[in-house]
């Protein structure tokens, strides 16, 4: 799969665009969590949120296990390419702070990992 840049990354629009969402949301989140200085409650924060996008929004159990299916393929992918070198520490955190936003987990300014979101505030 051509995993979309964090800056062409978009919420599904659909049914058939959740699993392309899940997968490259994996691809992110898998990259992350290969990085060490990448905090893990960001990294767990994204990944809940997710799961309950993806779970809210597909239309049956079928399509939440492609989805599931979809997004452990990323996380896999996503480890590899920092393994490999295909992408680098700095893309992957800028690239997870892209997810955040999209999603409603976005960091605090204070750098205290606090997160922003509906149900945060």
């Amino acid at each position: 799969m051509l995993y979309l840049a964090s800056d062409q990354l978009t919420i599904p629009q659909g049914q058939g665009d959740l699993p392309s969402f899940a997968e490259s949301a994996g691809y992110i989140l898998g990259a992350a969590a290969s990085c060490s200085d990448i905090d893990r409650a960001r990294i767990f924060e994204a990944t809940e949120r997710i799961r309950e996008i993806l779970e809210a929004s597909a239309a049956s159990k079928s399509a939440t296990k492609d989805c599931d299916t979809a997004f452990l393929d990323g996380l896999a992918a996503g480890a590899k390419a920092i393994g490999s070198g295909e992408l680098d520490r700095a893309r992957a955190g800028a690239a997870l702070a892209v997810l955040e936003r999209m999603i409603g987990r976005e960091r605090s300014s204070t750098g205290t990992g606090a997160v922003r979101g509906s149900d945060a505030d």
